[in-house]
């Protein structure tokens, strides 16, 4: 008997023990993910998969080179299937936790059989120590996948609302095809130096790539998660110090008109005593002049985006920028005003910004649109732009000086749609940036 197959035939870790590992990590995920069934429909689904999956391992048993790889291939696809079919998230979404579903089951696996390995060596798996190894194995599975769901109960709220790039999911899966492929590359030859000569050191040399791996990509995922918490936490405190400029504005405003109503008055009683002409039309443009301030006052039949878009038009009119909104505010009661208050305001935020940009004043101008269309809501941003824009993935990519600023502000605005069921969309056309969020009516379960 050669090397090789001496190494397959003894390291091997049993086809059962490993379809039970993929098959709980997959479980670990779904629980991490938006669900597509209900409890009882989804123990349905998981058993059908825990019995397709353990039917893979069985019929993959000797497999060897390319056909091993094959079989391989078939059991990550069926790992993607029953996470992309229990969860209600994209297909990227669904391989991010796939990715990481493997390396775990790989991890797990590698280390229960390295410590069968210690405790009952190259004794057969179904001789009289059977009871005690299942049981070990009952046991270590238990901790491992213990200590990952619980891990993943800490994330849940930011893995609901993660947005999986294909940057992102492709380095994870180019992590974990370097991870599995050194974790296995004993199996391929026996004569490298990175490869073990035996039964232990193929055994030990697996488990250790395999912790050592899953250790990496969960520190990447942690990071990344970590990341958009810290990022989304100075988006709130935006919006809050948003909030509390407005309110103050709110009353200021009421203060403001109170004042002009009283100046006003003794104006109109001035001009009606006032006989010369040229006196009467300096008074009348003076009036009209401290009216216009007032015709940027929103009425959508939404409190909060009367108040919130008033505001911006008294900004956009201090900086001579010109503000059309045709927005009709009812539609949007079903909303979370912090919710309403993100969508719109990092939405002109970032229009505004754009505008002080354009040193021809006359080339300024914001348009905001919110209509009913076919069962959905439209909401339309737009404002000109005469510079150079990188979108991906529909939204524009923010500079690195200004990370985690409007771009990231915009990008945002799609988590919220997504969490009422829509979309957003941005692009350039003719010069005339136009953000577009569409969702739908009467569909607001996670709202």
């Amino acid at each position: 008997m050669n090397l090789t197959s001496l190494s397959w035939q003894a390291t091997d870790i049993p086809k059962a023990f490993t379809a039970l590992a993929e098959w709980m990590s997959c479980m670990v995920c779904i629980q991490a993910m938006k669900r597509r069934f209900a409890r009882p429909k989804l123990a349905v689904v998981s058993a059908a998969a825990l019995a397709g999956m353990l039917g893979i391992q069985l019929l993959t048993t000797g497999f060897r080179g390319l056909n091993f790889a094959l079989g391989m291939v078939v059991a990550i696809a069926a790992m993607y299937s029953f996470i992309y079919f229990c969860g209600d998230e994209d297909g990227k979404k669904a391989g991010f936790f796939c990715v990481q579903a493997l390396l775990l089951a790989e991890m797990a696996a590698s280390l229960e059989w390295l410590l069968d390995d210690f405790l009952f060596g190259e004794s057969m798996l179904m001789g009289e120590d059977f009871v005690v190894r299942l049981l070990l194995m009952l046991l270590i599975y238990g901790v491992i996948f213990g200590v990952a769901g619980y891990a993943v109960r800490h994330y849940t709220l930011a893995l609901h609302n993660f947005e999986v790039s294909s940057r992102e999911l492709t380095v994870l899966v180019i992590m974990a095809i370097l991870i599995f492929l050194v974790s296995n590359l004993s199996f391929l030859s026996l004569n490298t130096p990175f490869t073990g000569k035996n039964r232990e050191e193929i055994l030990r040399m697996r488990a250790l790539v395999d912790m050592g791996g899953f250790a990496v990509v969960y520190a990447y995922v942690v990071q990344r998660l970590e990341q958009r918490v810290r990022r989304e936490r100075d988006s709130i405190k935006g919006i809050l110090q948003s909030q509390a400029v407005w309110r103050r504005q709110e009353q200021e405003t009421a203060e403001l008109i109170q004042y002009q109503y009283h100046d006003l008055k003794h104006q109109i009683y001035a001009l009606c005593a006032e006989g010369d002409g040229i006196n009467r039309k300096e008074y009348l443009e003076s009036l009209k002049k401290r009216l216009e301030r007032y015709e940027v006052f929103c009425r959508t039949g939404n409190d909060v985006l009367d108040i919130l878009l008033s505001a911006k038009g008294l900004q956009c009119a201090e900086n001579q920028i010109p503000f059309i909104t045709v927005v009709d505010g009812k539609l949007l009661d079903f909303m979370d005003t912090f919710d309403l208050c993100s969508v719109y305001g990092n939405a002109l935020d970032n229009a505004i910004e754009c505008e002080m940009k354009i040193a021809e004043k006359e080339k300024r101008l914001i348009r905001v649109r919110t209509y009913a269309q076919q069962g959905f809501v439209m909401i339309v941003f737009e404002n000109n732009c005469y510079e150079t824009v990188l979108f991906e993935d529909g939204m524009p990519v923010t500079a690195p000086k200004e990370e985690g600023f409007h771009g990231y502000g915009l990008k945002s605005l799609r988590h919220i749609a997504k969490k009422y069921g829509g979309e957003a969309q941005a692009g350039i056309r003719n010069h005339v940036f136009c953000l577009n969020i569409l969702i739908p009516l009467g569909n607001h379960a996670e709202s």
